[in-house]
């Protein structure tokens, strides 16, 4: 509350004193603070002593959640890992998963490992389609991580009759071949099919 000092004419600012009030307690004279007014009011001086009530609000957010668990960050996410061994496993089936206060994290997680690990099933897929059409198949075929398919790779014409690195087939003379520092000589239409397998293997 406020008690304002004036009893005549209020000046263009005007100072009150700021009150804390509390239920069976004296007031207590906390600040004084200015107020500005406008010109040419005044107060009766029958009306010497105003009470204004200053209401202090906090806003709070609409939507709370529903739980301290609907609050998801990386760093919990990777604490439930380390606690939790069975993370990332969750079964429809198990009364343990649909008690967990965590499930809902668990199956989403899961999904999306799940989705992205059909999805790389899926590019693979196509890949090897592609190099059977070329009469050659990408199983077994490891490019290591060193190598750098893009900067790596040299094209040539081919002075004598050598094998390709990845179909066994022959690359015959004067035929243009790829020679991949650290993995060996391809014929040059199967350079872009080992670019895409790396990338997604």
């Amino acid at each position: 509350m406020f008690e304002i000092l004036s009893s005549t004419r209020i000046p263009d600012t005007l100072y009150v004193n700021e009150i804390s009030t509390t239920k069976d307690t004296l007031a207590v004279v906390i600040n004084q603070i200015p107020v500005d007014v406008p010109q040419g009011l005044y107060i009766a001086e029958e009306t010497a002593e105003v009470t204004l009530v200053v209401e202090k609000t906090l806003a709070v957010p609409e939507n709370l959640p529903a739980s301290l668990y609907d609050i998801v960050t990386p760093v919990m996410v990777e604490g439930w890992v380390k606690s939790t061994p069975c993370f990332k496993k969750h079964s429809a089936r198990s009364e343990i998963c649909k008690s967990c206060p965590i499930q809902s994290q668990c199956l989403g997680i899961k999904t999306e490992v799940s989705d992205a690990r059909n999805e790389k099933k899926s590019k693979l897929a196509a890949i090897e389609e592609r190099a059977k059409k070329l009469g050659f198949t990408l199983k077994g075929i490891k490019i290591p991580k060193s190598v750098d398919l893009g900067s790596d790779a040299s094209f040539y014409d081919c002075k004598f009759e050598i094998p390709c690195a990845v179909s066994g087939k022959p690359i015959v003379l004067g035929e243009s071949f790829v020679h991949i520092k650290g993995f060996g000589a391809v014929k040059a239409e199967t350079l872009d099919i080992l670019k895409d397998y790396k990338e997604v293997k």
